[in-house]
């Protein structure tokens, strides 16, 4: 492909069009859903990697 048809202007046009369509496609509550979610599994992961931290090191003195 010819680099000449890639503008500046071509570019943004592209990634705000992208953008523009998936705000119109997903909706707040998804959104927001989709955040609680990732939240919820952040603080599950992490208090798992604690509990087992604290149970080698438990074990490991024995």
């Amino acid at each position: 492909m010819d680099s000449s048809y890639i503008t500046p202007n071509v570019t943004a046009g592209t990634i705000s069009g992208t953008v523009l369509v998936l705000l119109v496609k997903l909706n707040l509550q998804s959104i927001a859903e989709s955040a609680i979610l990732a939240a919820v599994g952040a603080l599950i992961s992490f208090l798992v990697s604690l509990i087992l931290r604290k149970a080698e090191t438990r074990f490991s003195k024995k």
